[in-house]
């Protein structure tokens, strides 16, 4: 599977991983990273769909392990 990375990035980032159907798949907090080699994120599972923000900004949601994406 795919994933992200953050290379030449400022800030550290969270992404909430989503499937095909809206479900929340996983969320990850990723470090800004200088320089070669960078790590690579990926959720734990497979997705279609990813939300950045700034790190802790998924933090104020209630129940953010259980977030889904609706038309």
């Amino acid at each position: 599977a795919s994933g992200f990375w953050m290379k030449n990035t400022l800030l550290p980032l969270d992404i909430a991983f989503f499937a095909g159907d809206g479900s929340f798949v996983d969320r990850l907090t990723m470090e800004p990273c200088p320089g070669d080699p960078c790590p690579v994120y990926r959720p734990s599972g497979p997705y279609r769909l990813a939300v950045e923000v700034p790190a802790g900004g998924f933090d104020s949601l209630t129940g953010a392990e259980v977030l889904t994406i609706a038309e």
